[in-house]
């Protein structure tokens, strides 16, 4: 028998009732509001932990607010509530269930869809009757839902990421920085004497403690560290263990801090595979498993001839550095601690991939040792990034970039440094602070 008050405790608008919660605005939220009048369905897919369920509520509330949609149209499902899974038991009886309520059109949100035991056959189910539904689904593994929802769903879905809070989004946080347009290149330099001091400590925190909303939030350095752990360890136990099946935890435990102390760096399968005392397929499988839960990324080498350049391993990169940092158990400061340079790289990267103007993050490495940290196309243009943790004693092309300018003409070459700023606009180089990056789009433009 279905728990009808377990249905109004996670649907309070079901009775009229209001419901508040923490939100900082997340940019993904105009794309998903662009989307919520068309027939395709809209698939949120990102970490456990990284707001989805928020941003379920914010688009509840802004259709309640904004839209003024009666609270009797729109439903949420937290299948996290393995109870919930009632609700949902056959496409029929969830059909019936959703328009004994409902009377127009109905906004249905299901968090954490993988869980269903069928969730693709299902969802295709209510999508191909016809009916006047919206699905908005989230999920925490692309693994599941590429194999169980993204195929059924074929010419039905429109997909978004969401991760962890942006760079841009963590500076939302702090109510003490407004953010002003930058229209010139002296608009900039006159707020980074403004601002400098402030935006370098809010990146020392970042970098250090990463961008998990609930971590971010918390203003209690030993609670930021719990959170964290708390995090990872119910990634471990929730989706590792008993989700996915696992069959050697402490193993995939042991490769994720190996690629911990990695990032950066080439992934050498045959190395981990020595390492870890696994086989290849199982290596294989458990970086396919990180992947697919957003733990890490893989960024691709980028090339012309194939033959004079690196060959086709991929860097490894966290996608939060406080999780990285919470794994290895290492939270100095980040201006002594040995591995800056490669946080500061790890970070650029996570910065990168999520803007939106920027497509195909990848890297450049010659067999001889040349190297572009991120090279990345915006429109038909190539832009090159580098990562140096220390400013220049003076500014200038190394050996590596002019071959990389040569064979392949970048409009632009990105230097992010510690706290130098520099635009040598004849040489198409910038030397840019690190946490400038959040405006990186505008600092293009210039």
């Amino acid at each position: 028998m279905i728990n009808i008050e377990l249905f109004y405790l996670q649907n309070p608008w079901q009775r009229g009732e209001t419901f508040e919660f923490v939100y900082i605005q997340r940019d993904i939220m105009s794309d998903l509001i662009r989307w919520l009048e068309e027939k395709e369905a809209l698939v949120i897919a990102g970490p456990r932990q990284a707001g989805k369920s928020t941003l379920l509520k914010a688009l509840i509330k802004f259709l309640l607010e904004k839209r003024k949609v009666k609270g009797k149209d729109i439903f949420y499902f937290n299948l996290d509530d393995t109870r919930i899974i009632k609700f949902l038991s056959t496409p029929e009886d969830f059909v019936n269930f959703i328009q004994s309520f409902s009377s127009g059109q109905a906004y249905i949100f299901i968090d954490e869809a993988q869980r269903l035991e069928n969730p693709g056959l299902f969802l295709k189910c209510i999508y191909d009757l016809g009916l006047n539904f919206k699905l908005v689904i989230s999920g925490s593994s692309s693994l599941e839902l590429k194999s169980k929802i993204f195929e059924s769903l074929t010419g039905r879905k429109i997909v978004f990421h969401l991760f962890p809070f942006s760079f841009r989004e963590f500076l939302k946080t702090k109510p003490s920085f407004e953010f002003k347009e930058i229209g010139s290149w002296n608009d900039l330099i006159l707020q980074d004497k403004v601002y400098s001091s402030f935006l370098n400590k809010c990146l020392e925190e970042y970098l250090t403690y990463g961008g998990y909303p609930r971590v971010v939030l918390e203003k209690d350095i030993v609670k930021k560290k719990e959170l964290l752990w708390e995090i990872y360890s119910s990634y471990m136990e929730k989706d590792v263990v008993n989700f996915l099946k696992i069959e050697l935890p402490d193993k995939y435990n042991n490769l994720v801090k190996v690629l911990s102390s990695q990032i950066g760096n080439l992934v050498n399968i045959h190395e981990l595979t020595n390492t870890l005392g696994l086989n290849r397929l199982t290596v294989e499988k458990y970086i396919s498993t990180l992947r697919a839960t957003f733990i890490i990324s893989f960024v691709s080498p980028f090339y012309k001839n194939i033959r004079s350049e690196i060959s086709k391993m991929p860097k490894v990169y966290f996608n939060d550095t406080g999780l990285r940092n919470s794994i290895i158990d290492s939270f100095g400061e980040v201006n002594i601690r040995p591995d800056r340079g490669e946080l500061l790289e790890n970070f650029i990267y996570t910065q990168l991939k999520v803007n939106k103007f920027l497509k195909d993050v990848r890297f450049w490495r010659t067999k001889t040792g040349g190297e572009v940290d991120f090279v990345a196309e915006s429109g038909k243009k190539i832009i090159g990034f580098e990562s140096k943790f220390s400013s220049p004693a003076r500014p200038s092309f190394s050996r590596s970039m002019r071959h990389f300018v040569k064979d392949y003409k970048p409009e632009k070459i990105i230097i992010f440094t510690r706290n130098y700023l520099q635009n040598m606009k004849k040489e198409g180089l910038i030397f840019l602070p690190s946490y400038w990056i959040f405006s990186l789009e505008a600092i293009l433009k210039l």
